[in-house]
């Protein structure tokens, strides 16, 4: 099986091509070698036809899309749909890379908390306040509409062990704020402070455990899914009770209050489909064992 795999100098592309060279056909184009913001994208795909496209390659940072809305609208909306026209003429498997940032709305006046606070699902009429969570859903939404067999994974915040490369960038990750807080710790043998927002509830996910996960998707029917750890708590939450569960003592969490946000996902729909991932603070205290 032949599979392009865009975006693959990225965080996630790079360990899902590195993971799929293991075992298939790769075609893992470079800036240089295909811009994928020009003319030649389609003729290009339709002249390597690859089985299976992992779409991965986006302006992923928030603030960079405010910042260039022209250039990201290019990139985040128009690049996919035009795979998506590629992808229904070769009949190729398209897989988006979303986000949970679709989710990311303000509660309403009179809502109450917990009604907020509920997993967020595939179902629910979005109107996400980011631009970039905007136009991720509006990806979703022109892909599908062309090609109805298309998946659209919404994905959570990552982590995974960092490269040179991508600490030079100053990529965060959860696990990498948590290793660097334990390094100080055990130079100074005091303990040390680590702030999470106690009103930012969101799932934090694996990233090796999201590749072998989009391997399995690329059997799954067309639509949107939910697609990353589950989890209910708030991050300050989380972390107390993986450094609890971990018997970490030194590191003392410091809960920091802001706007009320939920990016929880709801995993029925996904685990209907015979895909499941591990809950996030089962995953993140696993990792962490692993890796200390």
């Amino acid at each position: 099986m032949k599979i392009m795999v865009t975006g693959a100098t990225g965080f996630l592309g790079s360990r899902l091509a590195a993971r799929c060279r293991a075992a298939y056909d790769v075609w893992a184009p470079t800036r240089q070698e295909l811009d994928l913001t020009g003319p030649a994208l389609e003729e290009a795909v339709v002249r390597q036809h690859p089985q299976v496209i992992f779409h991965c390659a986006a302006v992923s940072d928030i603030g960079e899309t405010a910042r260039d809305p022209q250039r990201s609208q290019k990139v985040n909306v128009e690049v996919p749909l035009r795979l998506a026209h590629a992808a229904q003429a070769t009949g190729a498997k398209l897989l988006l890379c979303s986000s949970d940032q679709v989710y990311c709305t303000q509660c309403l006046p009179g809502q109450a908390e917990s009604d907020f606070l509920l997993p967020r699902h595939e179902g629910e009429e979005l109107s996400p306040l980011p631009l970039y969570g905007q136009q991720k859903l509006l990806a979703e939404q022109r892909c599908l509409a062309v090609c109805p067999d298309a998946v659209a994974l919404r994905l959570s915040w990552m982590y995974a062990p960092l490269t040179p490369a991508e600490q030079a960038r100053g990529k965060g990750t959860l696990t990498g704020v948590l290793l660097r807080a334990l390094e100080e710790h055990r130079r100074t043998g005091a303990p040390v402070p680590v702030v999470f927002s106690a009103t930012d509830y969101r799932g934090v996910t694996d990233a090796d455990e999201v590749v072998e996960r989009m391997l399995d998707a690329i059997l799954l029917p067309g639509g949107a899914y939910n697609f990353g750890s589950p989890n209910t708590l708030s991050m300050a939450e989380t972390v107390e009770r993986v450094l609890h569960r971990l018997r970490i003592t030194g590191l003392q969490v410091q809960p920091q209050s802001g706007s009320l946000r939920n990016l929880t996902m709801d995993q029925t729909k996904l685990n209907a489909a015979g895909v499941s991932f591990t809950e996030t603070g089962e995953a993140l205290a696993a990792w962490l064992e692993k890796h200390l």
